[in-house]
């Protein structure tokens, strides 16, 4: 028992699905000029894609900080005027439920840069999260571990009663760096399994019923 009480998750990945719109996202930076790469199936960017931007946009062609930055914000207007492409996961929210009945705190440490992509789906589906980070709050991106120590100041809670949740090579460096007592990655990300457990998860949640057992187990 190691005596977890918190849950600080990632958002996209664990509670959305994103894959479809990061893959029309980098596409979009191909129609207006920024990338050289076009992806004709969503399994070609998969197969492409890394958690890390900076590896990605190099790829893309994007090898200076000018390019990098000017991408990165004509992303992020394209993913916030497409957000409704973002497919929420049920089993997911009913997991939040069960695990807040439980009496556990749960917050999220996101690198999404607009609070409203989170907020929208939280208000729609009733999910009362006791505290909320995003990159702007931070002002570092994961894995930095910033957003994770903020979220754990926000509701007074110290690491060794913290699991972190996420589904990303950052995400698991992140929570190690935070000195989590538990991180899980998940299976129903963007990342494989095996490529979590060797950046640094302790365990892994095929579904958000076992998530939910998991940490029910180390409480």
């Amino acid at each position: 028992m190691l005596g977890i009480d918190t849950i600080i998750y990632d958002w996209d990945g664990v509670f959305v699905d994103p894959k479809d719109l990061f893959w029309k996202s980098y596409n979009h930076l191909y129609d207006v000029g920024m990338s050289r790469l076009h992806f004709e199936r969503r399994e070609d960017f998969l197969d492409f894609f890394d958690t890390d931007w900076k590896n990605n946009l190099a790829k893309m062609g994007l090898d200076t900080e000018a390019a990098q930055e000017e991408s990165i914000t004509e992303y992020r207007r394209y993913f916030m005027a497409n957000r409704k492409l973002l497919v929420y996961n049920k089993e997911m929210g009913d997991a939040f439920l069960r695990l807040k009945s439980f009496g556990f705190k749960q917050g999220i440490a996101s690198n999404i840069s607009n609070l409203d992509i989170i907020y929208e789906p939280l208000v729609k589906y009733g999910l009362h999260f006791d505290a909320v980070v995003n990159v702007d709050m931070a002002k570092k991106m994961k894995p930095d571990p910033t957003s994770i120590l903020q979220c754990m100041d926000m509701m007074d809670v110290g690491a060794s009663n913290c699991a972190y949740v996420g589904d990303s090579i950052n995400d698991m460096k992140a929570g190690l760096a935070a000195c989590v007592s538990l991180n899980i990655g998940i299976e129903w990300g963007i990342e494989r399994p095996d490529n979590l457990v060797l950046a640094g998860a302790d365990v892994i949640a095929k579904n958000p019923k076992q998530l939910v057992e998991i940490v029910m187990d180390k409480r």
